[in-house]
């Protein structure tokens, strides 16, 4: 039997597009270089639009200096670079205490950006956030579910099949140097070696008893050249 109504049968069936929203994490941004605005115009013209979250980095270290002035175990240990965090756990569990409890800057934009575009109407938009490691994927993962989409820069390429492939860049957008000019006494360091060195140590005690905070990123100089891109 032939619907009575059919203009009302489509119209129930019709179903908005949902906006899609982007962030694009600053490693692939340097990876891109001179290319980035033909990066940008491209996932435009797939249906993207490409946010930022600049409130996200002031937010953290703001967070990072206020836990310092609380009394606790020194030296706090950097969380931002996930994988320091599992190596803390796993290697050095007398350690674990001394973890800043500070979510990593691409979690926090993620937040921020899915409470400004999703959160007031889940049903209208969707939030993709590009990271450059699988361990940021993730932590993004089991935090969020299935509410944010994180995904590495080889898997989305590979997933939109864009064919944008970038060089590994040499230098790291995101370098040792966060707490720079905060008057805090910091202890850096980068590289696997390095980071396991100086993670024994403190765990043995044997640190600068003035050092506040172990600024540690797992890829050698930097966040750059992981394993997500």
């Amino acid at each position: 039997m032939r619907s009575s109504n059919p203009g009302r049968s489509n119209h129930l069936s019709f179903k908005p597009p949902r906006q899609e929203v982007i962030w694009i994490n600053p490693v692939i941004a340097r990876m891109a270089g001179s290319d980035y605005p033909a990066l940008i115009e491209t996932l435009q013209g797939r249906g993207y639009t490409v946010d930022s979250c600049p409130e996200a980095l002031p937010e953290v270290r703001n967070a990072y200096l206020s836990l310092l002035r609380q009394p606790s175990a020194r030296p706090l240990i950097d969380a931002r670079c996930p994988r320091i965090v599992s190596l803390v756990r796993k290697e050095f569990p007398r350690l674990s205490a001394q973890i800043a409890q500070i979510p990593p800057i691409l979690i926090r934009c993620a937040d921020l950006l899915y409470q400004r575009h999703v959160a007031p109407e889940p049903k209208k938009a969707n939030l993709t956030i590009i990271t450059p490691c699988s361990d940021l994927a993730d932590y993004g993962k089991a935090l969020f579910g299935k509410r944010i989409r994180f995904r590495t820069w080889k898997a989305f390429e590979r997933e939109e099949g864009l064919g944008l492939r970038y060089p590994r860049t040499d230098e790291s957008p995101i370098p040792l140097g966060f707490f720079d000019s905060t008057g805090v006494r910091v202890l850096g360091g980068s590289g696997s070696q390095t980071v396991i060195d100086l993670l024994a140590l403190a765990d043995e005690g044997r640190l600068d008893p003035d050092v506040e905070i172990l600024e540690l990123l797992y890829c050698q100089d930097g966040c750059h050249n992981g394993n997500g891109v």
